[in-house]
């Protein structure tokens, strides 16, 4: 029996040869394919984009998308609520609205491509005196080698219509309020609608003055 496989292995070591040849060169090729697709990652980050509805009823919704290629890790969104009273040019109420115990409003351990997570918001009923000034803060990071990636969003509310911060850069209050925004001190609010007294009795006086 030996000697017939003998036989078989040295009239066949030609075919033999060019088998192992070509199973070395399928492994090769896969493990630079693995190679080439890991560099190609690790030059891209993720991208994410953030959008912001108000809408004629009910609670505003903010939802934060992974419009790239490859997934984020821990991506985490900080949420920021201000108040600009347009008569006093000032920041008369500002807040850091907090969720699930944390000053996190989302997080979101991985988010793949196509892939999005939204949140309902405290809504801030639209007067002709004050602007609300929602602030989105950001944060996650590429898987390869956990690259941090910080992006701040900003979005006004000013008589019931929402525009994004680059709509309403040429608007006449938004460098004040700009200025209000970097000087404000932002007490914590951690998800309780009851926290939210300060801000809601800013808006209950603009009102009020408005209706006087």
């Amino acid at each position: 029996m030996a000697k017939i496989m003998l036989e078989w292995i040295t009239s066949n070591w030609m075919s033999l040869l060019a088998l192992l040849i070509a199973a070395l060169a399928a492994f090769f090729s896969y493990q630079q394919s693995k190679t080439a697709k890991r560099l190609a990652h690790s030059h891209i980050m993720p991208e994410v984009k953030c959008l912001f509805d108000f809408p004629v009823q009910g609670n505003p919704i903010v939802s934060v998308s992974n419009t790239g290629d490859i997934p984020t890790t821990s991506l985490s969104v900080m949420h920021n609520l201000y108040v600009y009273d347009k008569h006093s040019h000032s920041i008369t109420s500002a807040a850091k609205v907090g969720y699930m115990f944390t000053d996190k409003m989302i997080y979101k351990k991985s988010l793949g491509p196509t892939e999005y997570v939204k949140q309902e918001l405290v809504r801030v009923d639209p007067v002709d005196r004050v602007i609300a000034v929602y602030e989105f803060l950001i944060r996650f990071y590429r898987a390869t080698d956990m690259k941090e990636t910080d992006q701040r969003e900003l979005f006004f509310v000013d008589d019931g219509k929402a525009y994004s911060h680059a709509e309403y850069i040429d608007a006449e209050d938004y460098l004040k309020i700009m200025r209000g925004i970097e000087s404000v001190k932002i007490p914590e609010m951690r998800h309780d609608p009851g926290k939210l007294k300060t801000v809601l009795e800013a808006l209950d006086e603009a009102k009020g003055n408005k209706t006087n």
